[in-house]
């Protein structure tokens, strides 16, 4: 019993098995806090609403205030001038805030307007008159339909002084509620689509709306269940349908607004759908990850022979993690003894390309260009090593090398770039010997789940190559060359001129070698029918300017 314990498969399936299920139980929890979470900000969204236009409508009231001070020091206004209405007229013209200026005689009537008025017109019994002449004071009004621009406003009204500082009229401002309505709208793409935000005033009557505030603007709130519970409660939020039936999540929030003297509310209205369409997207996303990632973990950790595989790649790895920070001493033979397989083939390589570099750094420390041919020899030794393994690709590697070199030479590639173009194209298959053989070597085509395995092969290069610092110039094409122009190859679908140069390069390249070579489940394609498949797939698959000069390249030669 115990012995069937120490067996490492064993281990390995129970550790994936405690791994996964507090990982479904996270996924399912993380998802409920997000959903909380979103409907918190929502609330959070209608407050901050609420906080900005009691903040925006307070700056308004002051910038009136200070305009109408202004304007009661005109001496148009102050002596009733013929020029007044022209002239306030003309003001009204920079300031679409407002519907109109005036100017009120003690006795009621307007004797001055920016707009024409239809005839005598009298505003004695408004509120704001009176208590600018009863107080002497800036006034601010009620809400009210214009008797003269016929429209919804407030108005506000300051005293017009004589010589000996009495009041003799009042200068007033109407401010355009429609107006006021647009400014207080949400900004379009911070929320939703399909997100409503009224303001209502304590009868329930729309102050604001959008969409379509010319509408709405004066109307009772159509939903009555959600006026009773606003009234109720001021703040907070609920989930209900709407008019129409659909789900909403609907935020409200109250707001102390110095252009009303009763309390105001806002309200955002946000389709449940839209709203928590990140989440449930999310968590289906995250549910069918874990659900590939179980199969294909329990997959792995089955074959036993993969575990002592990955052991080897991971001391690989480390060993050149060591190297290329620069401690020559590192060797993979201090942890595992050579053998007769790929990796051990491998390792031994690994290791003479350690001592040789050792050796050159002691002995021949400035000489750079011997040191570039030992890592060049050691990486077609490694090309070597998977071309052995690998019968049926046999001689690939050091073809597509050498066309890749021709291509970016044609199309202007420096030299210096070149020769990182060589190592990539060289090493682009290097993420294979990651691949366990069942799938690598399989004869015939491979299921979606071989799929997948095999289209690891580029991070796997990526994980092993990248620490080595000699070979960060020469990543592009072993991580890139599956990217597709149209951005749907992998690993990380770049798309366009995301992806580098080289890699777009050899991926036309690969292409035309793969599809000419016979493999065992096809035969190798003519000439001509494969320079018409790179045709077709240019704008798609290939960068059209690479393919371009391909074509030109290979008639020329």
């Amino acid at each position: 019993m115990l012995h069937f314990f120490s067996s490492l498969r064993v281990r390995l399936i129970s550790l994936v098995l405690i791994t996964l299920i507090p990982a479904f139980g996270l996924t399912m929890y993380t998802s409920l806090e997000e959903r909380q979470r979103e409907i918190r900000e929502v609330q959070e969204n209608a407050e901050r609403q609420a906080n900005l236009i009691a903040l925006d409508e307070q700056h308004l009231v002051d910038g009136t205030r200070q305009l109408l001070a202004a304007l009661a020091e005109m001496s148009e206004v102050r002596y009733n001038t013929s020029e007044c209405s022209a002239h306030l007229g003309s003001l009204l013209k920079h300031y679409n805030r407002y519907s109109n200026f005036g100017v009120i005689q003690l006795d009621g009537f307007v004797s001055c307007s920016a707009l024409p008025t239809p005839g005598p017109i009298n505003l004695g019994d408004r509120s704001y008159f009176s208590e600018t002449v009863e107080f002497g004071k800036f006034s601010i009004g009620d809400y009210q339909v214009g008797r003269i621009t016929g429209k919804r406003s407030i108005n506000f009204g300051y005293p017009v002084l004589n010589e000996t500082g009495h009041i003799q009229a009042v200068v007033f401002a109407a401010l355009d509620l429609e107006w006021l309505s647009r400014t207080e709208m949400i900004t379009e793409g911070q929320l939703p689509p399909g997100t409503t935000f009224s303001k209502i005033d304590s009868n329930g009557i729309l102050i604001a709306h959008s969409p379509d505030p010319e509408k709405w603007i004066g109307q009772p709130v159509p939903e009555k269940f959600l006026l009773e519970t606003v009234m109720e409660s001021g703040n907070g939020v609920i989930v209900a349908p709407d008019s129409d039936g659909a789900m909403r999540i609907y935020a409200y929030s109250t707001v102390t607004s110095p252009l009303f003297t009763e309390k105001l509310y806002v309200i955002l209205g946000i389709p449940e759908e839209a709203a928590l369409a990140q989440v449930n997207g999310t968590f289906g996303r995250n549910v069918v990850i874990l659900g590939i990632v179980a199969v294909l973990s329990l997959a792995a950790a089955w074959l036993g022979g993969d575990f002592f595989f990955l052991r080897r790649i991971n001391l690989l790895i480390k060993t050149a993690k060591h190297l290329g920070a620069g401690d020559t001493t590192a060797r993979t033979h201090k942890s595992i003894s050579y053998g007769r397989s790929e990796l051990s083939q491998l390792a031994r390589i690994f290791d003479q390309m350690a001592d040789s570099l050792e050796q050159r750094e002691a002995d021949l420390k400035s000489s750079n260009r011997e040191l570039a041919i030992a890592y060049d020899a050691t990486l077609e030794g490694w090309m070597r090593v998977l071309d052995l393994r690998h019968k049926e690709t046999e001689g690939h590697t050091m073809r597509v090398a050498q066309m890749t070199v021709e291509l970016a030479r044609a199309m202007g590639m420096g030299e210096a770039e070149i020769k990182h173009t060589h190592r990539g194209a060289l090493l682009h298959d290097i993420g294979k010997i990651g691949i366990p053989d069942g799938t690598l070597l399989k004869p015939d085509k491979l299921t979606p789940d071989e799929m997948r395995v095999m289209r690891q092969h580029p991070v796997l290069a990526y994980e092993m190559l990248s620490p080595i610092a000699y070979l960060q110039s020469s990543l592009d094409i072993p991580y890139c060359h599956h990217e597709k122009w149209d951005g749907t190859g992998y690993p990380r679908g770049l798309g366009g001129e995301q992806i580098p140069l080289a890699a777009r390069i050899f991926a036309v390249v690969d292409v035309w070698d793969a599809l000419r070579s016979d493999r065992s489940y096809r035969k190798g394609w003519p000439e001509e029918k494969v320079l018409d498949y790179i045709r077709e797939h240019a704008g798609t698959h290939f960068d059209p300017q690479v393919v371009g000069i391909f074509l030109h390249l290979v008639k020329k030669s």
